[in-house]
This record gives structure tokens, C-alpha cells and sequence, in this order.
């Protein structure tokens, strides 16, 4: 009696704890995205110091780099910020989310969708909108293909 007491004592405290920690994994899920997008955010402004590096003396005008090469490799550092952002919120999402990530994956992608469409509109930054859409979209796909429903043949 004592021993089946205790068994469902520990089953309650198991279920209890699980519980817990589940509704504390779905209420994270949306600060987790976040810091996804700001990690993103970090790297991509990091990366953006790099190309004056390489710019020569020479050509430097009141602290702006001159050179023909530069607007490119820092319009490519920007799509690249914008892919990256859109990888790294839905990553973070979906690994935090304990379970449907299918679904969550699908959700983040959409709101992520929005904001980058009003962020594009906003600003007309149109290649980094294209460059967030197609990266969100094959992270999209790589996500339901490892966590979608598998329907049984």
C-alpha cells in the first residue's frame, strides 16, 4: 500500500513537473524568436565593419569607403542579415516550442512574412525582403520535413 502510494506520488510529481516546464517552453517560444532576430541583427551589423578593412586610404572620403566595390559587398552583407534573421527566428522558435513545430514553424514564417513586408515597404528594401522570404522559406521546408505529422501508409 505504502509502496503503490509513493509510485503514484512520484508519477503526479513527474506529470506535474512536465507540465511545467511545457507551458514554460510554449510561453518562450516568442521571446526565443526574438532573441533569434537580435542575434541576427548583432552579426549582421559585426559583419558590416568588415569590407573598410579593405578599403584604401585613398579612397576613404569623410570616413565612407569610395570604392566601386563597396555598395555591393555591403548590399550583400545586408540580404545576408535579412536571411539570416529570418533562419534564426525560426529556428529558435521551433527548437523551443515542445512540441507541434510544424505548426510553429508555419506561424513564425507568417508573422515574420508581415513584418518583413511592412519592413520592406517601410523602407523599400526590397532585395533584403526577397533575400529574408526565400531563406525563411527553405528553412520552412527543412523544419516541416523533420517535424511535420507523418501520416501512416
Amino acid at each position: 500500500m505504502a509502496l503503490d502510494f509513493a509510485y503514484a506520488r512520484l508519477f503526479m510529481l513527474d506529470v506535474m513537473q512536465r507540465s511545467y516546464t511545457e507551458v514554460f517552453r510554449w510561453v518562450m517560444v516568442i521571446p526565443a524568436a526574438v532573441i533569434g532576430w537580435w542575434i541576427a541583427i548583432i552579426i549582421g551589423l559585426l559583419v558590416t565593419n568588415i569590407p573598410g578593412y579593405f578599403c584604401p586610404p585613398e579612397l576613404v572620403t569623410s570616413g565612407h569607403c569610395m570604392a566601386s566595390w563597396y555598395g555591393p559587398v555591403m548590399s550583400g552583407i545586408m540580404i545576408f542579415g535579412a536571411a539570416l534573421s529570418a533562419v534564426l527566428t525560426l529556428l529558435f522558435a521551433v527548437l523551443t516550442a515542445p512540441g507541434k513545430r510544424d505548426l510553429v514553424a508555419k506561424v513564425v514564417f507568417v508573422a515574420g512574412s508581415i513584418y518583413a513586408t511592412y519592413f520592406a515597404f517601410s523602407i523599400s528594401a526590397w532585395a533584403e525582403y526577397t533575400g529574408a522570404i526565400v531563406f525563411g522559406l527553405f528553412t520552412l521546408f527543412l523544419l516541416i520535413k523533420k517535424y511535420g505529422r507523418r501520416v501512416a501508409a
